[in-house]
Order: structure tokens, then C-alpha cells, then sequence
């Protein structure tokens, strides 16, 4: 399910096999803001952390974080940048609130549309998504043009809709008059834009499945 899919008509009408990688991103009504430092600036290796002393007086290395190593190929980096924009949809949904990190991971229209879903969230009476979102690739095809169709099969089975007013459960997202289904197949658009890829759009309509 993405905004796309939905736009200002479902929510008016109540807001909803080779695997690449998963993405369960946990989200609650009255989570923080999104606020803050970037956690996910630079990909580069970590600075060596200071010594620290030991009893024999010798000076021993601290343990630093691993380096984050980038996808190798091009279909793995398309992928890992729709589960990332994924991740930051999911906790505007919960949120109310757009973070920064969108600008990481989409752009044009995809980058727009959720700007304009969130909008409809926070507008009297206002909504939100509660629960834990699953995203699992299922697909990555790479285009003539360069870009990646990455499809993301997507399970709401855990997410209600609630109104934030009394925190009562709302009926779930309805789209050409019917119930969408909570666990669905969507194809994304993915580009290439400088040194990173970032998800330009839908490319289709939710399919229903029966597992990801």
C-alpha cells in the first residue's frame, strides 16, 4: 500500500522469490519526532575510537563499529534505496512528520506524493498508521533507461488506522470503493540521481498476495 495508491481519494473514504533484503520498521502513535541528526549520514568507514588505558599500562584499542559496506551491484543498491524510503514513509504514516532522510532516498514524484498524504493525515480529524509494517523485495528488474523496477511486497497485517483524538480504531483504507487488502505486491520506480538511488515513483497498482 503506498500513498500513490490511495492518494486524497482513499483517505477521504477512511485511511493501508528470491528475496533482496526485509524491512519491519515498529512504529507507534506518539513516537518521537523525526528531528535530529541524519543516523544515516555517511557510508564511509568509521574514525579509529580513542585508546584506553590498562592495568599494565599498556593502551589497547577500543573496538569501533564496523564499516558499512554498499551494495555491490547496481540491483542491490536500487533495492536497498526503496526499503530505506520505505522505512521513512512508514514512520511518517506513524508520525505525522516527514524526515529529513526523505531527500536520501526519493525525489519527484514519489518525494511529492508523500508530502501531500502526509498533509491529509494531520488534517482534521487527523489520522495515523499504528503498528509494524513488513517490506520484503521479492523483485529487482533494471530498465534499458538505467533504471530499476524494484517490486516490495508489503504486509499490514499488524497496522490499524487510528484517529488521534481518542485513539480509536478506524475502518481500513478503502480504494475504488473496496477494502484494500492488508498484504499486497507494489512496484516502485528507482533512479540513479548523482551518487545515490532514489525511488521516483509507483509503477503500479497494490496486487493482493497470500505471502510475501
Amino acid at each position: 500500500m503506498t500513498h500513490r495508491s490511495l492518494s486524497s481519494r482513499a483517505l477521504r473514504r477512511p485511511p493501508g522469490r528470491a528475496v533482496a533484503a526485509v524491512c519491519a520498521s515498529t512504529m507507534l502513535l506518539c513516537a518521537a519526532s523525526c528531528g535530529g541528526n541524519d543516523p544515516d549520514g555517511g557510508n564511509g568507514p568509521t574514525d579509529p575510537s580513542p585508546t584506553s588505558s590498562t592495568s599494565s599500562g599498556t593502551t589497547e584499542p577500543t573496538p569501533t563499529e564496523p564499516t558499512i559496506t554498499e551494495p555491490a551491484s547496481d540491483e542491490d543498491k536500487a533495492a536497498a534505496a526503496l526499503l530505506g524510503y520505505l522505512n521513512v514513509r512508514d514512520e511518517a504514516y506513524a508520525t505525522g512528520r516527514i524526515s529529513k532522510r526523505l531527500n536520501r532516498y526519493a525525489t519527484g514524484q514519489e518525494h511529492f506524493a508523500l508530502q501531500q498524504f502526509v498533509q491529509q493525515l494531520t488534517a482534521p480529524p487527523e489520522t495515523r498508521f499504528q503498528g509494524a509494517w513488513e517490506h520484503e523485495v521479492v523483485g529487482t528488474e533494471m530498465q534499458q533507461d538505467g533504471s530499476a523496477l524494484v517490486t516490495d511486497c508489503e504486509d499490514g497485517s499488524n497496522v490499524d488506522v487510528i484517529r488521534v483524538a481518542d485513539a480509536s480504531v478506524l475502518p481500513w483504507i478503502k480504494f475504488e470503493g473496496q477494502e484494500l487488502p492488508r498484504r499486497l505486491e507494489q512496484v516502485y520506480r528507482v533512479e540513479k540521481a548523482g551518487a545515490r538511488w532514489k525511488v521516483t515513483s509507483a509503477e503500479s497498482l497494490p496486487d493482493e498476495v497470500t505471502e510475501c
